[in-house]
């Protein structure tokens, strides 16, 4: 937004020049608005407007900035004076923060840049072990394979047929495994095809989008499922299920594990530096109690 157009616009908010012949210059800046002993500048609109698919819209959004700049000033001047019985108050609790931001921001950039933040399986499985009974299940999962494909992507003469995508998704094998994640990997619009990937029933609806899914039998007698419609073709396996209560499979709450046991990390190796910091400020004598 140009320089005449924030000209025009600040004219067109006050009337006329007369206005800022009572108003305080900063930095040789005219103000652009005034609320009590609080000024507004052009440079403080630096900015606002730049984009717009019209200059009408820039004069907008200034407008829109001065006006919302405005009513903030209004109600932060009678917060101040109504407030101000309460100033000491608010001085401790704005101290309090600063200084809490400030702890916070050192410890997090202690834990960025010294927290070992690896975690192997073995952690996470001895972890899962040894806590079983918090990892019940509060709804039913189940285990499938997913394949979301273009309705109309068997009749392109590919050399794919259609039977060998089913037997790939139907039978469970190192050799179809590996046929159908390389299938799916430069085939599919979206696919889930390890052995491993749980999902509730919800999840599984958001998978097929507005088509069709029962889920009333087929979780539970490994069911095949096509489905299709104005658009896709959708292939499910279900391989297995778990049901509600029952402790929920290493592979579904690996990475809960992964984060419970770096959150404890995180708190142990803060916890040994403010621990270290108070034993170092003993030890040098910058402590003590009266």
């Amino acid at each position: 937004m140009n320089k005449i157009v924030v000209y025009i616009l600040i004219i067109s908010l006050y009337g006329s020049c007369s206005f800022f012949k009572r108003t305080k210059v900063k930095n040789g800046q005219e103000p652009i608005a005034r609320v009590y002993d609080k000024y507004l500048y052009k440079s403080d609109i630096k900015g606002v407007g730049v984009g717009a698919a019209k200059p009408e819209d820039s004069i907008m959004a200034v407008k829109s900035y001065i006006d919302s700049w405005i009513r903030h000033a209004l109600l932060l001047h009678y917060s101040e004076e109504n407030l101000t019985q309460d100033n000491d108050q608010i001085d401790q609790q704005l101290q309090d923060y600063k200084e809490s931001l400030e702890i916070y921001l050192y410890e997090k950039n202690l834990v960025a840049q010294k927290l070992d933040t690896a975690v192997n399986d073995k952690q996470i499985s001895d972890y899962y072990d040894s806590n079983k009974d918090i990892f019940n299940l509060k709804d039913p999962i189940f285990q499938v394979k997913y394949l979301l494909l273009k309705k109309n992507f068997f009749v392109k003469g590919l050399t794919v047929p259609i039977d060998s995508v089913r037997k790939w998704m139907k039978i469970n094998s190192a050799y179809n495994s590996m046929k159908l994640a390389s299938f799916a990997k430069y085939n599919a619009v979206n696919s889930t095809v390890d052995d491993s990937s749980w999902f509730t029933s919800d999840q599984l609806q958001k998978l097929v989008g507005t088509s069709p899914l029962e889920l009333v039998n087929a979780p539970y007698n490994n069911a095949y499922q096509e489905m299709t419609d104005n658009n896709y073709l959708y292939l499910i396996k279900f391989n297995n299920y778990k049901l509600k209560g029952n402790d929920a499979p290493l592979s579904y709450v690996k990475n809960e594990i992964k984060n419970i046991i770096l959150n404890k990390r995180k708190l142990d190796f803060i916890n040994s530096i403010q621990n270290d910091i108070y034993k170092d400020a003993l030890k040098s004598q910058k402590i003590e109690t009266y």
